[in-house]
């Protein structure tokens, strides 16, 4: 239960009537209030709840707006929804604001958790009970499996890479863990360590995999592969999540990048890292010959039907409903900028209806293929949507030099 009750004493009747509600109805509400107790390594405890609880309330009023902490835990909520649809979140306004205004001064555009139930619950001059009643209603009948999403894999997979290194508690330090969660060298530790790995600048990405490698037992190969892209933003999850599971097409989102990697290392932070994505990469035209347009086009043809599974055009179409059968994920096709260039976009949409297509690159080439999509019958207003927030050019660039430097870590081992 996310929430920002302390010194609101509306939202603390809310939140207490919504526990006693919730344990009514055979639910065990995770609430720092009732199970963090004083010397408990709280930060660590709330990470850990948001990547293993089965359900989610959160709490907004007014004041949450300013509040850090309740922003991040709506974003990781949020993400943990994108992926796994079959996990409930509930957001409650508790106060006057319009559910838009209260949104997006949390950073939670209308592509982002809006959509994740249908609605922000509103229920005007209701007291804490009816609150209470209203929201744990939303979980009538709700009965989740263990959290298995891939944030959670993602987590779990980090902390098993770097359980019994014997630098731990430097990486703890380096990545600002609070002190009082660093007194314990078993597996609470490495999971501290693992969710701040998983949520830092790539500075400090960088500086905790250092302190990590000191350890020559650490297969720090895997770990760069799992924790390099870390640095990215996963609040453009939202809007990528929001197209691809769009049951009509088309389905297109940009990304302005800088580095045409920064695509790549963006779905695979999204992802979490899950390779039961399949994930097309974006190809040159490189050595395409006279016909660039033609070739990269049977290039991406040829590309896809692999990736999917398919020996032949004709075979596509059983390849696609098997793979979204057996996996139940989106199909990403990246185009970069030789892509968007050369017009490849209108005939693949065409023809692969059921995909989704990232287009990443500079300005003057999104632009470009918006217009190509405009002459084809499209409308770019209506059918693509931009990935946000977007990323400043030294950001970007600081990113990914450290993103490199960290994978170079497991090529010099």
């Amino acid at each position: 239960m996310s929430h920002s009750a302390n010194g609101d004493p509306f939202a603390a009747e809310v939140r207490d009537a919504l526990v006693e509600e919730l344990e009514r109805r055979g639910h065990r509400p995770l609430v720092d209030r009732a199970l963090v107790q004083p010397g408990d390594r709280w930060r660590a405890c709330l990470l850990n709840w948001l990547g293993a609880c089965q359900g989610a309330v959160v709490l907004l009023t007014k004041r949450a707006v300013d509040r850090e902490w309740v922003r991040a835990e709506a974003t990781i909520l949020g993400w943990r929804s994108w992926l796994d649809p079959s996990l409930r979140v509930v957001p409650a306004l508790l106060d006057g604001d319009t559910p838009e205004i209260a949104l997006d001064g949390l950073g939670l555009g209308p592509v982002q958790f809006r959509e994740i139930q249908g609605a922000v619950l509103d229920v005007p001059g209701g007291d804490a009970r009816d609150w209470a009643r209203t929201i744990a209603a939303r979980f009538e009948g709700y009965r989740a499996g263990p959290a298995d999403d891939p944030v959670a894999k993602w987590c779990r997979q980090v902390s098993r890479d770097i359980l019994g290194n014997d630098f731990l508690a430097d990486a703890a330090a380096t990545l600002d863990v609070p002190a009082a969660d660093r007194v314990d060298a078993g597996g609470s530790l490495a999971v501290a360590v693992a969710d701040r790995l998983l949520c830092s600048t790539a500075d400090r990405i960088e500086l905790g995999v250092l302190d990590l490698y000191q350890d020559g037992r650490l297969d720090v190969r895997h770990l760069a592969a799992l924790v390099s892209n870390a640095w990215l933003p996963e609040g453009m999850a939202g809007p990528l999540f929001a197209v691809a599971q769009l049951e009509q097409g088309p389905r297109v989102v940009t990304v302005r990048v800088v580095q045409p990697s920064t695509a790549v290392r963006l779905l695979r932070r999204l992802t979490c890292c899950d390779n039961r994505y399949v994930t097309v990469p974006a190809l040159s035209a490189v050595g395409a010959g006279a016909d660039d347009g033609a070739t990269l086009l049977a290039r991406y043809r040829t590309t896809i039907l692999a990736r999917v599974g398919a020996e032949t055009p004709g075979a596509y179409r059983y390849a696609i409903a098997s793979l979204h059968r057996n996996r139940h994920k989106p199909v990403f096709v990246l185009l970069g900028e030789d892509a968007m260039q050369l017009g490849v976009l209108p005939p693949l949409l065409a023809e692969f209806s059921e995909l989704t297509f990232v287009c990443a690159g500079t300005e003057a080439s999104i632009d470009g293929v918006l217009g190509q999509l405009g002459e084809h019958g499209y409308d770019p207003q209506r059918h693509v949507v931009e990935l946000t927030p977007r990323l400043e050019e030294g950001f970007e660039m600081d990113g990914a030099t450290a993103a490199r430097r960290i994978e170079g870590l497991g090529e010099d081992r």
